[in-house]
């Protein structure tokens, strides 16, 4: 190492700084003061924020109003006197929140070594930098005792926002999740509860990585990693982790950039799981007079707090997880809901309503049940009366229908999405009441989802034959055979026992409801056997069908012919199973043919 100086002899004087703000953690929203003074005259002033001078800022005095993330960062002050000037230390400015307040010793640092607590306090004077800001790992103070220059915060949730603008690394300190980074900064922050624990670094400016330990705090070589992270928050280029915390434990948390890249963290904690609705509260409709409990069944970590409200506006008192209402009057009936909050979030349930009877509805006719074909119209009707006039509400599975206000409901087109059950709310001046309920069934027509299938049957075997459909219940069915039905075949399933040449021929099945009908395809049964015409006769369009019993894959000559003497050959023909069905196209054009294959 060479190290070499000018020394330059002259009758100016440096200025002196007397006096400079400390570094400082503030509140959201908040307002502060950064001050210098000078020892000397006629000296001159200009404030920097990261580097960067700030527009306007040449006096002693610099001022943060309605403090934001954009006036986090690094400050410091040139103070000139003529041609002569000097640098003051940095001024760290942060912000802080937590649980909805401000703990202004909590303080992020580039330095693992000022998170170490401390028995003893350094004084400042003026125009030096005290030994605490200058602390190293493992540093003490001029007077032997260990300090620290960064509080350990506590909470259940909080933010701290702080920069890492000339932030370097130090030796032996960890990579984070593998990857390089070189701009770290430091926050110690200790579990109050037993819980689970989830930090993040969204609104960062700048690709993070996010790593936390446990430790004694003495050095880098006494901290276990906990959890780490690169990218998993919300922009893809924030980090956030997830770990159950141990009451007591302090958590050494560093945020690095990648590859070194530095600027504004937003660092974020929530201890505990948020509360959820898991079951909201429900409904009622009551007598006058009735006593209501509503309740709402929830998950989230202790301390949980309530707060009841009816047509939004909160019930004094009412802060249990239950809500009680005596000797319930006309005034009562409206909206409930409840927000329960702890110290990760706040949620409120969806709204429940209170209904209270009328004595002065009386119904007279109620909704009946019905059953109505698949696209009919559907029409629900209740007569009642009441003081001085009924308005009217109609009800689907307890839910209400849109503009369905009227004594009667039509459902043009009935589907399979009108099923269910229907009732009417009606009201009057004294209060409402409630229909009975009626159930509204669509009966659909019959659909085919399985056919039978062709078979060849062993001779004096059994043949089994079966159909599958869908549709309004009860469905009944109908075996033919060659088109005419079988007697007594009225299953899904069709049995043949001891089947011989008698029972061969085309099965089908006819399912009928009370909305129509359908038929399955046809299944062709035939005695095993050597190759034979199965059946034939006229198509309606006029050509001709064989049905024959082949072996699979194998090539037969058709022959035709009109005095079984004279022979011709019409097609060569081959089926993949053992019937094979040919239409001849030409047989109108013979008034008599005959038909053979080999």
């Amino acid at each position: 190492m060479v190290l070499s100086w000018n020394l330059e002899i002259t009758n100016e004087r440096l200025p002196v700084i007397a006096s400079l703000t400390d570094g400082m953690t503030i509140g959201f929203g908040e307002s502060a003061t950064l001050s210098v003074s000078a020892a000397n005259t006629g000296v001159t002033y200009q404030w920097f924020l990261n580097g960067v001078a700030l527009a306007g800022a040449q006096s002693s005095v610099w001022n943060i109003v309605n403090a934001t993330v954009e006036d986090v960062g690094i400050y410091y002050v040139r103070v000139q006197l003529g041609t002569r000037e000097i640098l003051s230390r940095p001024v760290p400015v942060q912000i802080n929140r937590t649980d909805g307040t401000v703990v202004r010793t909590a303080r992020a640092t580039d330095k693992f070594g000022e998170l170490i607590p401390v028995t003893g306090v350094v004084v400042e004077q003026a125009g030096q930098v005290s030994e605490s800001r200058k602390l190293v790992k493992g540093g003490t103070s001029r007077s032997g005792d260990r300090y620290r220059a960064a509080g350990t915060s506590r909470g259940y949730t909080g933010t701290q926002v702080f920069t890492t603008y000339s932030s370097g690394s130090e030796p032996d300190e960890p990579t984070i999740d593998g990857t390089p980074g070189g701009a770290s900064a430091w926050f110690a922050w200790q579990a109050p509860i037993n819980g689970t624990l989830h930090i993040n670094t969204d609104g960062s400016d700048f690709d993070t990585l996010l790593g936390v330990y446990t430790g004694d705090g003495s050095s880098f070589e006494s901290l276990k990693l906990v959890a780490s992270d690169n990218n998993s928050g919300i922009d893809g280029r924030d980090s956030a982790v997830r770990f159950p915390a141990a009451a007591g434990t302090t958590y050494y948390i560093a945020v690095d950039g990648v590859g070194g890249a530095s600027g504004r963290v937003v660092l974020n904690y929530n201890l505990g799981d948020p509360p959820a609705i898991v079951d909201p509260p429900q409904s009622q409709l009551v007598q006058t007079g009735s006593s209501v409990v509503f309740s709402a069944s929830h998950t989230g970590t202790e301390t949980l707090q309530y707060q009841w409200r009816f047509n939004g506006v909160k019930i004094t008192g009412a802060t249990n997880w239950y809500l009680v209402i005596e000797n319930a009057q006309a005034t009562k009936a409206g909206s409930y809901s409840v927000k329960i909050s702890n110290p990760v979030d706040t949620v409120t349930s969806p709204s429940a309503q209170l209904t209270l009877l009328s004595a002065t509805i009386n119904i007279s006719a109620q909704p009946q049940n019905q059953t109505v074909p698949e696209g009919a119209t559907a029409q629900l009707e209740v007569i009642a009366s009441g003081s001085p006039a009924l308005a009217y509400q109609w009800r689907f599975d307890g839910l209400p229908l849109t503009g369905e206000t009227n004594a009667t409901l039509q459902i043009p087109d009935a589907s399979a999405e009108h099923e269910g059950l229907y009732s009417v709310l009606l009201t009057d001046a004294n209060g409402s009441r409630e229909s009975a309920m009626a159930s509204l069934t669509v009966s659909r027509g019959p659909v085919i989802n399985s056919s039978p299938t062709s078979q060849l049957v062993p001779l004096h075997g059994n043949a089994t034959l079966s159909v599958g459909a869908l549709g309004g219940q009860p469905l009944r069915y109908q075996w033919q055979r060659n088109g005419q039905d079988l007697v007594g075949a009225t299953n899904d399933t069709l049995v043949i026992a001891d089947f011989q040449g008698a029972n061969e021929g085309s099965y089908r099945a006819v399912v009928n409801n009370s909305t129509g009908s359908a038929i399955s395809g046809n299944a062709v049964l035939a005695v095993q056997g050597s190759p034979r015409i199965l059946a034939s006769g006229p198509n309606p369009d006029g050509s001709f069908r064989l049905q024959l019993v082949v072996a699979p894959n194998t090539t037969y000559t058709l022959e035709a012919s009109e005095n079984l003497v004279d022979w011709r050959q019409i097609a060569q023909v081959s089926s993949p199973s053992w019937l094979l069905i040919f239409d001849d196209p030409n047989a109108s054009l013979h008034p008599i043919c005959f038909y053979r294959f080999r």
